[in-house]
């Protein structure tokens, strides 16, 4: 049986999610920094990176680009 899809499984990693326009659209719109807080909301000085998985991403661009393609006002 053939393969349903050419190249490798985790081809989308370097063709979609790390291209050079992917890459600057993550950093702007995507991935966060958050300062860590404690339980009464302190700030504690830890930091970590929010970063979406793929199914994430892809979901969010399409959205976007049918919101981009769609004439307001028109039932879709």
């Amino acid at each position: 049986m053939p393969p349903t899809r050419k190249g490798y499984a985790t081809a989308y990693l370097w063709e979609e999610t790390w291209a050079r326009n992917s890459v600057l659209d993550l950093v702007r719109q995507f991935i966060h920094e958050v300062e860590e807080e404690d339980e009464k909301g302190r700030k504690t000085g830890r930091r970590f990176l929010i970063f979406p998985r793929y199914q994430q991403l892809d979901c969010v661009r399409k959205l976007v680009t049918d919101a981009r393609a769609a004439v307001p006002g028109s039932a879709t």
